[in-house]
Order: C-alpha cells, then sequence, then structure tokens
C-alpha cells in the first residue's frame, strides 16, 4: 500500500496499487501469458508423469530404478545448466536444432525468435526438466496398490485400460492432487528460465507473470506496486489450491 523505490520516503496510496494493476496491459499480459504456460504446461506434465509412471510400475525393480535415474537426473540439474543446454539447442545457425535441420536441407529458425513458437519452446524445456519428479512420486504410489485389486479385476475380465481407469486413477487420485496444486504453483512462479533466455520477448510472448514482477522491483525500483502484485500472487494460488482440494479430493481408499 505504499509508494516506495528502497531510497526515497515511502508514501501511502492505500490501494491505488491494485487498481493500478487492473489498468496496467503489461500485467493483464503477463497474467495471460501466464495462465496460458499453466493451462498447457500443468496437464501435459501431469498426464506424462503419470503415462511414464505406468510404464516403469511394468518393469522390475533393478529396471525402475535404472530409468527413475536417468528421468530425474534433469530434475537435480541447476536452472542454469539446463537453461545453457536448450540455448545451444535453440540456438539460431549453430544450434542444434538448426543444424539437424541443415542436414535434411530445412531451415529451421529458432522458436525463440518467434512470438507464436518461443511460449511453446519454454514449455517442452519445462516439462524436460520436472516431469522426472513427479514420475518418481506416482511411480511409489502405483507400486503401492495392492496387488490383490488387479488380480481380481483381471478375473472379472478388465484389461490394461479398464484396471487403470476403475483401480490405479482412483487410489493414485490423492497423490494426483497433490502434484496438480505443486505443478500448479511452481508454474506460477517460474522464472529463471524466461528472465535469462527471452527476458521477455518477443513483443511480450514469455513476459510472464513472476518476470514482470521482478521487473517493476529490481529494474524500475517500483517496491511498493510489485509488492502489491506478489500479494495478489498468493492471494490466487491460496484460492485455486482451495479449488483443487475441494474438485480434485478423493474418499477412496484400501
Amino acid at each position: 500500500m505504499f509508494n516506495w523505490d528502497l531510497l526515497s520516503e515511502a508514501i501511502f496510496v492505500g490501494g491505488d496499487n491494485f487498481v493500478k494493476m487492473w489498468k496496467d496491459k503489461l500485467f493483464l499480459n503477463g497474467l495471460k501469458i501466464s495462465f496460458i504456460f499453466i493451462g498447457i504446461e500443468v496437464p501435459a506434465i501431469l498426464a506424462l508423469e503419470i503415462l511414464f509412471a505406468v510404464l516403469f510400475s511394468k518393469l522390475g525393480r533393478f529396471s525402475q530404478k535404472v530409468y527413475l535415474t536417468i528421468f530425474f537426473m534433469p530434475v537435480i540439474t541447476p536452472w542454469l545448466v539446463v537453461i545453457m543446454m536448450w540455448g545451444f539447442i535453440f540456438y539460431p545457425n549453430v544450434g542444434l536444432l538448426s543444424g539437424f535441420g541443415q542436414l535434411f536441407g530445412l531451415d529451421i529458425v529458432s522458436p525463440l525468435a518467434f512470438r507464436d513458437t518461443a511460449l511453446y519452446a519454454m514449455i517442452v524445456m519445462t516439462i524436460w526438466k520436472f516431469v522426472g519428479f513427479g514420475t518418481v512420486i506416482f511411480l511409489v504410489g502405483i507400486n503401492e496398490v495392492p496387488a490383490v485389486q488387479y488380480e481380481a479385476a483381471i478375473i472379472d475380465g478388465a484389461g490394461p485400460w479398464a484396471q487403470f481407469r476403475h483401480i490405479t486413477l482412483p487410489l493414485i487420485r490423492p497423490i494426483l492432487l497433490g502434484m496438480s496444486i505443486v505443478s500448479f504453483i511452481g508454474a506460477l512462479q517460474i522464472f529463471e528460465p524466461f528472465f535469462i533466455m527471452t527476458r521477455g520477448g518477443p513483443i511480450d510472448a514469455t513476459r510472464t507473470f513472476s518476470l514482470y514482477l521482478y521487473q517493476q522491483a529490481f529494474d524500475q525500483l517500483r517496491f511498493g506496486y510489485s509488492s502489491a502484485m506478489a500479494f495478489f500472487m498468493f492471494i490466487l494460488l491460496l484460492g485455486i489450491s482451495v479449488i483443487q482440494l475441494v474438485v480434485v479430493r478423493s474418499r477412496w481408499e484400501y
């Protein structure tokens, strides 16, 4: 509720910062970009995590450990290393993607250079980094489902899809709830790749809510305004998390 640049005296402005947010086109754009990112990235990563967890659950314990180690490596890899690696992939003319295109006589331009593809390229990178984390969590839950449940389903003639739909998915729903909340919070707060790789470009196509908040605080020194946006983010995260708890919660037990 203040106008403050950390240097001069803070001036009380009441709710003006909150009113200003809804008149700020870049704030509204950042909110839209973040929700597009969340709307694509979160369902995609949850679906892939469950898919890989189901596939790995069919393997032996040793094979599970080998594949999980490979899948978990990006999770523990620092963001800077991930950004450097994917930056090399996307780098124009000499990048891996461009070089692969040249092998087949194609002129592939970096997806980060275009407004229509930049955000999707960032989504692919973040899915690659985090898919291993949820895969481990879901695999633990699937391995804990009693085998007798599947044996009874097989006797009743249930196929793999019916077993997944009526046994696996309902019994891992509490894990799905937790992972959906964690994924949503992480997607809304993600900052490093957008800050280092795109700085919000091209033409504000990747200027997410969290990136714009940072820029207002540390580039423009508008700490009162950025604090109001941070408070709005907290209320948004709290509200949607409560909605997820109500909608996705399950009373299934075994």
